[in-house]
């Protein structure tokens, strides 16, 4: 009855149901009631204890099987026994195709042959424009974008997350990059091509925030990524500092163009990797260079450095590695292993909240899997936009409206155990009533003693 409390849509709350409230609070994620409420959301009509994983898998690769090895919970209600053998077996099919453990793992299985054929456009250019792989990549990308829009109508999804921002730039990148080829820019859209595919592949580690022992690891990930940007904001600074002054030290005078502005900002960006090779030859003397010559035609600065730079330079080169290579570093490694142990120790914590949107997401998706969906995915999002447009709202599967039996029960549940908790609380105020008086006694009985012993010492 807890998970149906949990679940269940209530006027009160403006029509939404306590796990909907709470869904961004990782600490009532985490509860066992909770767990077992999404447990069962992600098995859909699938019993774990009566289905081994081989007969999952087996039904995954030839579907019309669940009808006949899998055991669902509709089995115990005895809804699909009384009906027609063939109408039991469509039924099963749909059970286990709506669970939103199987079209995860078909939309895993489809994402996979997605990124393999992208690998094999952008590497050998096998799919020319207008052909069926090329059509079909777009197909592809296409139904990405309707889930997405799906997804964020249902407000399953928010510009928060960093997989909405991930899924926004590839799309707009492979869109961009078709958009280039087709008008005869191939270099510009092949590039274009690459970092989609490269956002789309970094997406896919989403997919082991399923597992226990990966899913927090995504999430220090995140966590790692967030210290780094801090880092980098006073990195820019101290390098900035450094490259100007070193910069100036060296060329007194150089013309305001992109080759010494290049040259400001590379410089000593490999220093900090340990890459040495070019600027010791420079502060050294041994690069050809010409007095007054700012550049060759490969775009090198050639101009001869000052006699006086080439000795106090290595001194403010010293001082920058100092700081960037033995300071901010050891920073960085300090902030990272904080942000381990906050994490870590709460593991199991963050990897509920992980697998809780994980089901939250693929129970909005529809049965078919990816790419066959785009035309079932428009159609849904227009019967979301008229709900919305009539004030309806979505449906989602942690908020369910029950039926007058089931109210009924839990509303029987919720007096007994709100009853069970007042006889509770009336006891505990009781034995802290007694706990109170005990005290009162034995202060008075010490504040007594104390007096009598204190007259005694004056006799």
């Amino acid at each position: 009855m807890a998970k149906l409390m949990l679940v269940r849509k209530r006027d009160d709350f403006g029509g939404s149901s306590i796990l909907q409230i709470a869904k961004t609070n990782k600490e009532f994620i985490e509860q066992p009631a909770c767990q077992d409420t999404i447990n069962d959301i992600w098995m859909g009509s699938i019993e774990l204890e009566r289905n081994p994983k081989w007969k999952i898998g087996l039904c995954l690769i030839l579907p019309i099987f669940a009808s006949i090895l899998l055991r669902f919970k509709e089995d115990k209600a005895h809804k699909i026994r009384n009906i027609h053998f063939l109408k039991a077996m469509a039924e099963k099919l749909y059970y286990f195709l709506n669970s939103p453990i199987v079209k995860f793992l078909y939309s895993t299985l489809s994402f996979i042959a997605f990124v393999l054929m992208f690998a094999l456009d952008i590497l050998f250019n096998v799919f020319d424009n207008y052909t069926f792989g090329d059509l079909w990549l777009m197909v592809w990308v296409a139904n990405i974008l309707t889930e997405e829009i799906k997804l964020f109508i249902d407000r399953a999804v928010c510009f928060r997350d960093p997989l909405t921002w991930m899924d926004i730039t590839a799309i707009a990148t492979f869109i961009c990059g078709k958009s280039l080829q087709l008008t005869g820019f191939l270099d510009e859209g092949r590039i274009l091509f690459a970092i989609s595919f490269m956002t789309f592949t970094l997406r896919f580690l989403n997919v082991f925030s399923v597992l226990e022992n990966i899913g927090p690891l995504l999430v220090i990930i995140g966590r790692m990524f967030k210290d780094l940007t801090r880092l980098l904001l006073i990195l820019s600074v101290v390098y900035l500092s450094f490259a100007v002054t070193i910069q100036t030290v060296l060329y007194p005078v150089l013309t305001l163009n992109w080759l010494s502005i290049s040259a400001l900002i590379t410089r000593h960006y490999w220093n900090i990797f340990g890459d040495f090779s070019k600027t010791l030859e420079e502060l050294q003397g041994e690069r050809d260079c010409v007095d007054g010559q700012q550049g060759d035609e490969n775009g090198r600065l050639t101009t001869c450095p000052t006699v006086t730079g080439t000795y106090i330079a290595p001194l403010l080169l010293a001082a920058f590695l100092l700081v960037v290579q033995i300071l901010l570093l050891n920073l960085l490694i300090a902030m990272f292993s904080n942000s381990f142990d906050v994490i870590h120790r709460d593991a199991e914590r963050h990897w509920c909240f992980l697998r809780f949107k994980l089901m939250i997401v693929y129970s909005c998706l529809p049965i078919i899997p990816p790419p066959f969906s785009l035309i079932l995915n428009i159609y849904t999002i227009v019967v979301c936009l008229v709900r919305r447009c009539q004030g309806k709202g979505s449906s989602q599967i942690i908020c369910k409206t029950l039926t007058d039996k089931e109210n009924h029960k839990l509303h029987l549940w919720e007096r007994n155990h709100t009853s069970n908790t007042e006889t509770d609380n009336e006891i505990s105020d009781s034995g802290s009533n007694y706990s109170k008086e005990s005290d009162h006694r034995f202060i008075r009985f010490n504040v007594h003693k104390s007096k009598n012993i204190r007259k005694n010492l004056e006799k």
